[in-house]
C-alpha cells in the first residue's frame, strides 16, 4: 500500500534520514488498520451503515431544533402579525 500511495520509507534505522519515529509508528498503524478493514469487509460495511444512519438522524434533529429554537435565542422571536391588519379586520 505504501508504494501505491507514494509513501515508501526506509525500513532500517541506518537508512532513516529525516523521518521521525512517531511518523513511522503512525504509518505502520494506519497500514495495519487498512489491512484489517480489507479482511473484514462485510463487518466494516455493516458498522459503517449503522453509524451513518445514527449520525444522519442526529444531524437531522439538530438542524430541525436549530431552525425552530435559534431565532428565538437570537432575539428574532416568532413572527408577529401586523397590528394594522388586526385593526382592519375589526372594521
Amino acid at each position: 500500500i505504501r508504494t501505491r500511495l507514494g509513501m515508501v520509507w526506509p525500513e532500517e534505522e541506518s537508512e532513516i534520514a529525516g523521518f521521525s519515529t512517531w511518523y513511522l509508528k503512525w504509518q505502520a498503524k494506519a497500514e495495519m488498520i487498512f489491512r484489517a478493514r480489507k479482511r473484514n469487509n462485510l463487518r466494516w460495511f455493516l458498522w459503517f451503515v449503522i453509524r451513518s444512519v445514527i449520525y444522519g438522524y442526529l444531524i437531522f434533529n439538530v438542524i430541525r431544533f436549530a431552525r425552530k429554537r435559534v431565532p428565538r435565542v437570537l432575539g428574532y422571536g416568532p413572527f408577529r402579525r401586523n397590528p394594522n391588519m388586526k385593526k382592519l379586520n375589526r372594521v
